[in-house]
């Protein structure tokens, strides 16, 4: 498909699969341009897309998106048969259970359970701010607010128009109030506050959490287990954003 003013391929309803691919040399299916979405199915009854062999990625997305949000997007579970690698952070939907606002680089710390986000059923945990508490171990770090919006497309069925509406996630600048949801990063790169650092970690400290609830660089004051909360990756600046790019592992 090499341009189409509204889907790229519709597959309004079928039993078996919407679209199959069994072999091919070269794309499976590639489409160009589309004003609205490349590929739409909307009711099968087995697999939506399905890739029986590829010789290169069986699923290619990029975005337009200058966050990169999403390359690809279920509410479902992801399922991964083998090595599942990751060229950013895992992160993980928390709720802001503070009694004031989080702001992105802050290390946080779990403090109960939250509720589940948009439609999902499973609750989410509560944070709020690192403190200089021992028994609450370092979560993860602040990367952005996470809402839930309504989006509403008129789609072509049966010759009619119909309006869909559908929940669509994104993170968005700006603090999380209390009660607010937030993407969390728990394992991989982030940015902290380097306000929040004391001392001056150099790359490839260890950081962790001190007796004021801050990020600092680790010493045997600080090494109990829980508190870590990565390793630097640079230096704080002088002059810049004022944050530090940190290898988030908590342990």
């Amino acid at each position: 498909m090499d341009s189409a003013g509204y889907d790229g391929l519709f597959v309004s309803s079928a039993v078996d699969d919407g679209l199959h691919v069994g072999a091919v040399g070269d794309n499976g299916v590639y489409v160009y341009l589309a004003d609205d979405d490349g590929v739409y199915v909307d009711v099968v009854g087995d697999d939506g897309v399905h890739v029986s062999s590829a010789g290169d990625d069986g699923v290619y997305a990029n975005t337009t998106q200058a966050n990169n949000e999403w390359g690809f997007y279920t509410p479902d579970k992801v399922y991964a048969g083998t090595t599942l690698a990751s060229g950013g952070p895992l992160m993980l939907v928390a709720q802001n259970g503070g009694g004031r606002d989080l702001d992105a680089g802050e290390v946080v710390v779990v403090s109960g359970l939250g509720n589940p986000f948009g439609e999902s059923d499973t609750p989410v945990p509560l944070v709020q701010a690192a403190n200089a508490d021992p028994a609450a171990p370092v979560f993860g770090v602040v990367y952005r607010r996470f809402v839930l919006e309504e989006e509403r497309q008129e789609i072509e069925k049966d010759d009619r128009a119909e309006q869909v509406t559908s929940l669509h996630s994104r993170s968005v600048e700006g603090p999380a109030a209390p009660g607010d949801y937030l993407l969390v990063v728990v394992i991989g790169p982030a940015q902290v506050k380097a306000e929040a650092l004391s001392g001056k970690p150099y790359p490839g400290a260890l950081l962790a959490v001190n007796a004021q609830g801050k990020a600092t660089a680790a010493d045997a004051s600080n090494l109990a287990f829980g508190r870590i909360i990565g390793t630097a990756l640079e230096a704080p600046k002088v002059e810049g954003d004022g944050l530090v790019w940190v290898l988030v592992m908590p342990r």
